[in-house]
């Protein structure tokens, strides 16, 4: 019998990957939004990096744990 046994907290994992995704998603997003002149502070994207890791845990997408 085998069994597979984790070295980290499953749920602490998913917050990293979900962290990790919504940091791409807004860092992509700032980027973008700088061109235009309309730069967030390092707080605001502090902010909205959590927010939309939120909405990522919550909605887990089918491309959760996708490599982009």
């Amino acid at each position: 019998m085998y069994a597979i046994v984790p070295k980290h907290n499953v749920e602490d994992v998913s917050k990293q990957r979900a962290v990790q995704k919504a940091r791409e998603q807004v860092n992509a997003a700032s980027t973008h939004m700088t061109l235009k002149g309309q730069s967030l502070s390092k707080e605001q994207l502090e902010y909205e990096i959590e927010r939309v890791a939120e909405q990522i845990m919550d909605k887990m997408p089918s491309d959760f744990w996708n490599e982009e």
